[in-house]
């Protein structure tokens, strides 16, 4: 997790979930914004809006910014606490 005033300051979006039939209908310089989205009754089930994704192009340089990483447990946490150097955590 970034805050959004970092990454929007860096011309970073949300993404547009919206169904594949539109995607040619989107102005071509905000395509890599889309991501499809079919939800659960439909026979396909793309449904990715829990996420709430934020896109940029680009790369984001996550130095000198404050970030936090979700893990689904204390041995997750200590497995990447290890896997990292002390200066990035």
């Amino acid at each position: 997790m970034v805050f959004k005033k970092d990454v929007y300051h860096l011309k970073a979006r949300p993404v547009l979930y919206l169904e594949g039939k539109y995607l040619n209908k989107l102005p071509p310089d905000i395509k890599w914004r889309h991501q499809i989205f079919e939800p659960s009754f439909t026979s396909v089930k793309y449904d990715w809006t829990w996420e709430r994704e934020w896109r940029m192009i680009g790369d984001f340089n996550f130095v000198g910014k404050y970030f936090e990483a979700i893990v689904p447990s204390i041995e997750w946490a200590e497995k990447l606490k290890n896997e990292l150097d002390e200066e990035e955590i």
